[in-house]
């Protein structure tokens, strides 16, 4: 071994210098390609999403439309009983107040 000395062989560090360039400029390239990929792929997937989401809430908007037309016609059929129901108390209270009339 040589002496203690701290400092490199210059041909060495020059050598070293150039392969941690050469290192950082494929890796940053790299590292940016793979950001834009993501970036692509995010934008996609966000589309995707936002596709999902709007047929999912054209799907609830039509099952609560398809719900609220079957409790108008619920509705309209109850309305429609209740009338008969009525019309038939009513007419049964007739009956039993000419009945009693007659018999009183």
């Amino acid at each position: 071994m040589q002496g203690s000395s701290s400092s490199m062989d210059p041909q060495f560090e020059e050598l070293a210098r150039h392969v941690a360039d050469e290192v950082e400029k494929r890796v940053s390239k790299r590292v940016r390609g793979a950001e834009k990929r993501l970036a692509r792929g995010t934008r996609v997937h966000m589309e995707d999403l936002k596709s999902v989401v709007t047929l999912a809430g054209e799907g609830y908007g039509a099952t609560l439309d398809r719900i609220e037309r079957q409790l108008t016609e619920l509705n309209t059929k109850w309305d429609t009983k209740i009338v008969d129901h009525d019309r038939v108390l009513a007419d049964h209270n007739r009956r039993i107040a000419k009945l009693e009339s007659k018999s009183g």
